[in-house]
């Protein structure tokens, strides 16, 4: 353990940094940082911007000193929704991903969608998003998620 302990956190399955996770609102039984149905989550990591399906079992306790470079900045989980568009599908492929408190989102989710890679991410009616995320213009949604307690400080 570090000199200033320790943060839940899923590990990037692309770039192995962490990606904080602040306490749920009603948190597992086993773990305080997930919501407490325990169901998968996909995660946008806000380093590399490559999204990945995530399970209970990924989180895990990351030292603080090695979550460089550290930040004060308040940041809370969003949930972003995107259109699955597969075969004229209607349905949306959700995920998540961490932004700074006061962030504009209708202003910044475009460019972080367009920069950003799904890799094997369900939509609501089953079809899987691989590659890169399209969108256009205000083809998405995004909302501070509900299931975290707002204001976490990321290490």
């Amino acid at each position: 353990m570090s000199l200033f302990g320790q943060f839940s956190a899923l590990v990037c399955k692309n770039c192995s940094r962490p990606i904080p996770l602040p306490a749920a609102v009603y948190p597992s039984p086993d773990q305080p940082s997930w919501p407490a149905d325990c169901a998968p989550r996909s995660f946008l990591c806000p380093t590399c911007r490559h999204v990945f399906v995530y399970l209970v079992s990924d989180v895990r306790e990351v030292d603080f000193d090695q979550a460089a470079p550290p930040s004060i900045k308040l940041q809370n989980v969003v949930r972003l929704a995107v259109p699955c568009g597969a075969g004229g599908c209607v349905g949306l492929v959700q995920m998540r991903t961490l932004m700074a408190f006061d962030a504009n989102l209708y202003g910044e989710v475009p460019e972080i969608l367009g920069q950003s890679t799904a890799h094997n991410i369900p939509c609501d009616k089953g079809h899987i998003l691989s590659g890169p995320i399209r969108h256009t213009g205000t083809s998405f949604s995004a909302e501070f998620d509900k299931a975290w307690k707002l204001g976490y400080v990321q290490a």
